[in-house]
């Protein structure tokens, strides 16, 4: 599934790492700011990378 937006990075949230019974996993949380028609309530969205290791 491809998305796309437009926006600006507004904030990098800490990397969050753990492990579990299937490997160790790490995510990267992203705060980003929508370019959009109304500049006066601009509307964020956060989004979440995730990653798993291979053991």
């Amino acid at each position: 599934m491809d998305i796309q937006i437009i926006g600006t990075i507004v904030n990098v949230l800490p990397k969050v790492t753990g492990s579990s019974q299937r490997g160790d996993w790490s995510k990267q949380e992203y705060v980003i700011n929508v370019e959009g028609e109304n500049e006066q309530y601009p509307r964020s969205i956060c989004f979440q990378i995730l990653e798993k290791k291979k053991s």
